[in-house]
C-alpha cells in the first residue's frame, strides 16, 4: 500500500508540475508582453495558486484549512514568516489565497520546467554559499516589499529533525525592519505528518494555517529580540491548534 501511494504521489507531483508549470510560463510571458512583469508575475503567482490547491485536492487524506484571514494588512508593507516542518509546506501556505514571493533555493531553479516557471512567478533565488547571490537575494525581496506585495519566509530556515521549532533566523526581520514593515506570523500545523523528512510516502493530516495577528517591532527592540517574540506567538498558537 505505501508503494502504490508513494507511486501516486509522485505522478500527481509530475503531472501537476507540468501542466500548471507550462501554463506559468505561458502566461506570465504573454501578460510581460502585453503589461508589464509585476503583472506578469502576479498572473504566474495566481497559477501556482490552483498547483497547489490541485496536489492537495488529488493526494488522499491530505487536506488543509485556513483560519484568520482577517489579519492580513490592508495597504500596508508587510513579510510573513512561518515555522518550517515539511516540503508540503509551501502547498499548504499558497492557500492563503493572497500574492506574495519567496526566496528558494538557486538548485531548484535549476530544474527544467520549474525554474522557468518559478521564474515566471517572480519568486527569488538564492545560492546561500554565495555572498554575492545573498546580497541580490536581499535586494530583491526589498524591492517586492516596497512594490506593495509581502515576502514570505520560513523563519527557522530549515526543517526540524524532532518537530520542536528552531530558533529564527533573523533575516526576515532585517527586511522588514529595513522596509518599515510589519511581521505577520504564520502558524503551520500537521504538515509534517503529511510528508515526513526522507519519504516520499504521504500521510494523512487535516492541516491548519492560521495567520496570526501582525506584530510590529518596538522601539529600541534588537532583531533577535522581534524573531524570538514572534517564534513565540506561533509557538504558543500550535499548542492550542487542534487538527
Amino acid at each position: 500500500m505505501k508503494i502504490i501511494s508513494s507511486l501516486w504521489l509522485i505522478l500527481v507531483l509530475f503531472f501537476c508540475c507540468l501542466i500548471f508549470c507550462s501554463a506559468v510560463i505561458v502566461a506570465s510571458f504573454i501578460v510581460k508582453l502585453l503589461k508589464d512583469e509585476n503583472s506578469a508575475h502576479d498572473i504566474g503567482h495566481k497559477i501556482a495558486i490552483y498547483w497547489a490547491k490541485s496536489i492537495l485536492f488529488l493526494v488522499p487524506g491530505w487536506k488543509a484549512s485556513v483560519e484568520g484571514i482577517q489579519h492580513i494588512p490592508l495597504n500596508k508593507k508587510f513579510v510573513m514568516v512561518a515555522n518550517h516542518e515539511s516540503h508540503t509546506d509551501i502547498f499548504v501556505v499558497l492557500l492563503l489565497g493572497i500574492q506574495f514571493r519567496f526566496i528558494a533555493k538557486a538548485s531548484l531553479l535549476k530544474v527544467p520546467l520549474v525554474g522557468q516557471a518559478m521564474n515566471g512567478a517572480g519568486y527569488i533565488s538564492v545560492d546561500r554559499g554565495n555572498r554575492r547571490s545573498q546580497m541580490y537575494a536581499l535586494k530583491e525581496s526589498k524591492r517586492v516589499i516596497e512594490e506593495g506585495r509581502p515576502m514570505f519566509f520560513f523563519a527557522e530556515g530549515t526543517r526540524s529533525l524532532n518537530g520542536e521549532m528552531l530558533p529564527f533566523k533573523v533575516g526576515a526581520f532585517k527586511i522588514a525592519k529595513e522596509t518599515e514593515a510589519m511581521i505577520v506570523p504564520i502558524c503551520l500545523k500537521g504538515t509534517r505528518t503529511l510528508l515526513v523528512k526522507g519519504s516520499i510516502t504521504p500521510g494523512k493530516s487535516n492541516v491548519m494555517v492560521k495567520i496570526l495577528p501582525p506584530i510590529p517591532s518596538l522601539p529600541g527592540e534588537e532583531l533577535d529580540q522581534w524573531a524570538a517574540r514572534t517564534r513565540e506567538q506561533i509557538i504558543i498558537a500550535r499548542e492550542n491548534l487542534a487538527i
